[in-house]
């Protein structure tokens, strides 16, 4: 057996998303998530994780998808675990240690290293192989979500009309330039890019569930948080802002009993699809001028990364509102300075919020 490659605290989590709202910096994220897409794998980065040992197979080429490629680009090492039904058993807990010794996995226990498993590693050939399967079968993945996608929106189009007529307007909306945020690949850089255009006085910001953290992330703040409310971080719940929980078709709503446990009060919006399509919808019958989104998902790869077979829904909300619709998606590659810029004027608008403070502060 060869020397160690990993040993690290590790830190177990059924759901990503959730996981890394708790990972301290160069822990070993052990997590359940079949095809890692570009939006997790790009948090585990954020949060400087020093590995990722997955439960799941991290790309099981179903589709194409970026998320092991960009780790591993990253220098983060992932691993499948082989005999998957023993990380619930065995990893029930947190911060304990973990070490990778070739291909066996092992966690200490009262001072005594004890084999858990065994691992595949993933490199550059074994991720090409499995990209190159992926993107043979890409056409026929294709016909076959878009087949759902259309059969699911023939399906709702009533549903989608009686929910456009009695979507309640939010009235502050109208004739604003309101931008919907949502936690899609590189949305953070492209907040960076549009920030001085999101700090108009005539713009409104929608941040969809967890976008909110990569909107704070930048030093701006959202008008409206929508969504079902399960990936907030605690420190929103005590902001100045207005709070909309998605509502399923039946009433129930998810996100309102979330906020309700955290005092938070909210207004329920009713709508089929997901919470993304209902910022859409209620941004267009607000009347809004403009909608732009940032980090909303479009493409079908993009949709697929989230679990999705087909979405009737999203055509039918991007068909309704076209007119007053436009994607900032990927702005940010347009400038590469335009990052740089950001950091500068983010270091100006701090230095004059200290020699206010110093300023104010002294008066007194």
């Amino acid at each position: 057996m060869s020397g160690p490659v990993i040993l690290g605290k590790g830190y177990y989590g059924e759901k990503t998303k959730d996981l890394v709202k708790e990972l301290p910096n160069r822990a070993i994220a052990l997590i359940c998530h079949r095809d890692i897409d570009r939006v997790a794998a790009e948090s585990l980065i954020n949060k400087g994780v020093k590995a990722v040992i997955n439960k799941a197979p991290s790309m099981s080429g179903a589709f194409y998808h970026e998320g092991v490629k960009v780790l591993l680009e990253h220098h983060i090492p992932v691993y499948d675990l082989i005999n998957e039904a023993d990380l619930n058993q065995q990893f029930q807990g947190w911060d304990f240690d973990v070490m990778i010794k070739g291909e066996d996995l092992l966690v200490k226990c009262n001072d005594v290293w004890e084999s858990r498993g065994h691992v595949f590693k993933w490199d550059a050939a074994k991720l090409m192989r499995k990209m190159n399967e992926s993107q043979e079968r890409m056409m026929s993945v294709f016909h076959t979500f878009m087949e759902n996608s259309l059969s699911y929106a023939r399906e709702e189009l009533p549903v989608f009309f009686r929910s456009i007529e009695q979507l309640k307007p939010v009235t502050s909306l109208e004739d604003k330039l309101v931008f919907v945020v949502a936690r899609g690949p590189g949305y953070e850089k492209d907040l960076k890019y549009w920030w001085d255009v999101l700090r108009l006085p005539n713009s409104q910001i929608l941040a969809v569930d967890g976008a909110v953290e990569g909107i704070l992330a930048v030093g701006l703040k959202p008008d409206y948080i929508i969504g079902d409310m399960d990936s907030l971080p605690k420190k929103v719940y005590g902001m100045n802002c207005e709070f909309i929980a998605h509502a399923y078709l039946s009433g129930i709503s998810p996100g309102y009993e979330n906020l309700q446990q955290y005092g938070v009060n909210s207004e329920m919006r009713q709508f089929p699809g997901v919470s993304e399509d209902l910022a859409l919808a209620l941004a267009y019958k607000s009347g809004a001028e403009h909608i732009f989104t940032i980090g909303c998902r479009t493409g079908f790869l993009e949709l697929m990364e989230k679990n999705r077979p087909g979405m009737g829904s999203t055509i039918l909300i991007r068909i309704f509102a076209g007119d007053k619709l436009s994607d900032l998606k990927a702005g940010n590659k347009l400038s590469p300075a335009s990052l740089f810029a950001f950091n500068k004027r983010m270091r100006h608008r701090l230095i004059e919020e200290e020699n206010w403070g110093t300023h104010g502060r002294s008066e007194g």
